[in-house]
């Protein structure tokens, strides 16, 4: 966990077959900005016709009716597999995750706090 607005974790930008070309594969975009531990960083990758940068919240689909919503903290690709690009994120908790983790942790009802409630 990385702070009180989410938790970093890591998730790949491509989903492909194995002899498949994906023509929405993330793909890594401009010149690396460094190397280490067998992997090479990225400012930006692109994925379909949306470019992605470090830094930047996003929306993940995830088939439900409310998006994770995350922000990009690392863009790499790993150097012995240069085309599957990967990505560390900092979650943003939604207001439901809180209330079902409050639960699981033995909470009766709903959680209060302060402060109002953001919208994008």
């Amino acid at each position: 966990s990385e702070g009180a607005s989410g938790e970093e974790s890591e998730g790949s930008g491509e989903q492909e077959s194995e002899g498949e070309e994906d023509e929405e594969a993330a793909v890594a975009v401009g010149r690396p900005s460094h190397r280490a531990d067998g992997k090479v960083f990225y400012r930006q990758m692109k994925k379909g016709e949306e470019t992605y940068e470090v830094g930047q919240d996003c929306y993940l689909e995830n088939g439900a009716d409310v998006p994770y919503v995350a922000r990009l903290q690392e863009i790499f690709v790993y150097s012995f597999a240069s085309s599957e690009v990967y990505f560390n994120a900092r979650w943003y908790y939604r207001e439901g995750d809180v209330h079902e983790y409050a639960k699981m942790a033995g909470a009766s009802g709903k959680v209060k706090y302060e402060g109002g409630t953001l919208t994008a």
